[in-house]
């Protein structure tokens, strides 16, 4: 993994980051909560965010990657 030295993180994108590794240790000791086949069920319980805000961000991204 690359070093980023002097990289700024915001509180919202630390808050999201926290939320993603407490899920991670959470499946950790508990095994796996949501089926690997729902990456959109998996997102929003990883990251704390709605299922419409999962969704509304990956069509953005399926936009930014058709525009290159």
């Amino acid at each position: 993994m690359e070093n980023k030295e002097n990289i700024i993180i915001h509180e919202q994108a630390r808050r999201v980051i926290y939320n993603v590794v407490k899920f991670c240790n959470e499946e950790k000791k508990e095994g796996q909560k949501i089926s690997t086949t729902s990456a959109t069920e998996r997102a929003v319980a990883s990251t704390g965010y709605s299922k419409t805000t999962i969704c509304k961000i990956r069509k953005e991204g399926r936009k930014f990657r058709r525009l290159g």
